[in-house]
Parts: structure tokens; sequence; C-alpha cells
């Protein structure tokens, strides 16, 4: 236990003294605030961006349509292309919402439906879609009683005729069912993604410095005054030390993100990560004999990894064999 001590004390302050783990240390943090940072900027005008898409031009729609265009109230009401750029759109955070007009809106005001009129697609836990609806579905209801009146005017007695006007004006009336269509999973926005990809690169990148450091040691005659029965244990202690003191600056850096899955989800995911880097590590500095081997191939792995992870961009749309290859890079597993 003596000696467990020692080696502990010994790999700690060998790796709280090196400048380049300092370094790293603070740059794992800021660069995942910047990115954070940026994600926010670049997501500040959609934001306010509003689409709204009809399935037919009647008459209702058209008027529903003319009358939102343009700002309203800090935000930005645009006509879409058609339904599939809303729901990619609103999915991948370039707007904040859509609308979407079911068609024939004067057939179904003749035949008095108030269900499905409008499907709004949304995020799951957008707040901000609560203060649209009211714009929304004031625009329609002056349309929709614009048409709907006229109908019932020429009445044969006045009773009929209030009797009908009741009816438009009930409060029942806007009560017409909303569907929510929730596009596929946008817990993790690109940026996001992006974040925790690097914080999982960079630690994979650290791990095989790591080995590098190592067999630099070994050759140096580091490992001499270690016992052979005790070897094995050296090794894992060797790389756990530093690979544990990393991890508090990682996950700091996955908390600082807006889409972080929660302190324990974050925390438990980062041990097993760090675990497996460690064993990792012992193994290929067992398989691994010159340190020039391991600088060798830090550049293409580091290429390989942000290329098959992914870091900034997923290219498994045009090659589907990478989501194959992912899942040797071990990076991957941080970021599932």
């Amino acid at each position: 236990m003596r000696t467990v001590n020692t080696w502990l004390r010994v790999l700690f302050k060998k790796t709280i003294y090196n400048k380049a783990f300092i370094g790293l240390l603070l740059l794992i943090p800021i660069l995942c605030y910047c990115l954070g940072a940026f994600s926010n900027l670049s997501n500040k005008d959609a934001d306010a961006t509003i689409y709204i898409y009809a399935r037919s031009e009647d008459e209702i729609s058209t008027r529903v349509i003319d009358s939102l265009e343009g700002e309203y109230d800090g935000f930005s009401f645009v006509y879409a292309d058609s339904e599939k750029q809303i729901k990619d759109d609103v999915r991948t955070h370039k707007a904040l919402c859509g609308y979407i007009l079911e068609k024939d809106q004067d057939k179904r005001v003749r035949r008095g439906e108030q269900e499905g009129n409008i499907i709004l697609v949304e995020r799951i836990g957008n707040l901000q879609t609560d203060i649209v609806n009211e714009i929304v579905f004031s625009a329609y209801y002056r349309e929709y009683t614009r048409y709907y009146a006229p109908l019932h005017v020429e009445m044969a007695n006045k009773e009929d005729f209030n009797k009908n006007y009741d009816k438009i004006t009930d409060n029942t009336l806007l009560n017409y069912t909303i569907e929510k269509v929730y596009p596929e999973d946008d817990s993790n926005d690109a940026t996001g993604r992006s974040a925790r990809n690097i914080v999982g690169v960079i630690l994979c990148l650290f791990a095989m410095l790591l080995i590098s450091d190592f067999i630099q040691e070994k050759d140096s005659g580091l490992l001499f005054p270690v016992k052979p029965s005790s070897r094995l244990l050296f090794r894992y202690m060797y790389f756990a030390t530093p690979i544990f003191m990393i991890a508090p600056s990682a996950l700091l850096g996955t908390m600082i993100q807006s889409n972080n899955r929660g302190f324990p989800a974050e925390l438990i995911q980062l041990v097993l990560y760090s675990i497996m880097l460690i064993v990792l590590c012992v193994i290929c500095s067992y398989l691994i004999k010159k340190r020039h081997v391991i600088i060798g191939m830090i550049p293409i792995l580091t290429i390989l990894f942000i290329v098959l992870c992914p870091v900034f961009i997923d290219l498994s749309t045009f090659l589907p064999i990478i989501n194959i290859l992912r899942y040797f890079c071990p990076p991957f597993y941080f970021m599932i």
C-alpha cells in the first residue's frame, strides 16, 4: 500500500507540474463555452423565424398568410416552400416553429369542422410557441369569422341569425384541435454535438500522448524499480492518474452545453469512457514498443476521428460505410 501511495504522489506531481497539462485543463471548458456562445449567436435569428404553409390556395388560407407574412411583434413570419422544409428547419434550429394550414379551409368552414385546421410543428420543450400561437390563432380566427359570418347573414328570421351569430362568437369555436407534430429528436443540436465530439477526441489524443510518454520513460528505465508482479498495476495507475485528473475539465465542458444530459448521466458516461481509454492505453503500451510509431499515428488518427466520429460534418449520408467504421473509433463511444 505504501508503494501504491508513493506511485500516486509521484504521478500526481508529474502531471500537475506539466504546463501542457494545465493548458489543456483550461482549454477544454473554454473551447466548449466558445462553441456554445457561437451556437446561441448563430441561432439568434432562427429564434424569431416562424414558417407558415398552406396545403391549398383557398381564400381563408391566402388571407391568413397575407396577414401574417413579414414582421409581427418581433417575429418574422416566412412562407415555407414545403412541409419538409418546415420540419427540417425546426428540427435543426433554423426556425422556431411552423404552422401548416390544412387544405380546403373554405369547405371545412362550411361543414363546421373545428378540429385539425392547423398543424403546429415545434421542437420538444419549446416554450416560445405559446406566444406565437396567440398571434397565429388570432389571425386565423379573424379570417374564419370573416368568411363564416356571411354564410348565415341571409337567414329567414332574426332568431335564426342570432342563433348562428352566437355560434360564431362562442368561445368553443376557438377550441379547434392543434395537432402537434414533433420532428425527430433534436436534443443534440449540431454545435452541441461538435463540442461533445471535440471533447471525446481531445481525451483520446491525450491518452495517446500518455502512451508516448510511457514508452519514453520506460526506455529511460522508469520501470526498473517496479517489481515484475506490480508492473501491470503500475501501468494502470500511470494512465489512470492523468486521465481522471483531466476528467473534471471534460465534465465541465460538457455541462456548459445547453443540451447536456444532466450531471449524473454525463458523469457516468465520462467515467465509463475514461475506463475504456485506460484499458486501451495499457493494451497499446504492450503492443507498441517504439515512441515514434505512436507519434506518427497521432495526426493520422486525429483526421480519422474528425471524419468518422463526426466532429464538424457527418459524411455518413454520402458514405454509409462510415456508420460501421466509426465503431472502431474510441471517441465515438463518448458521443452516443
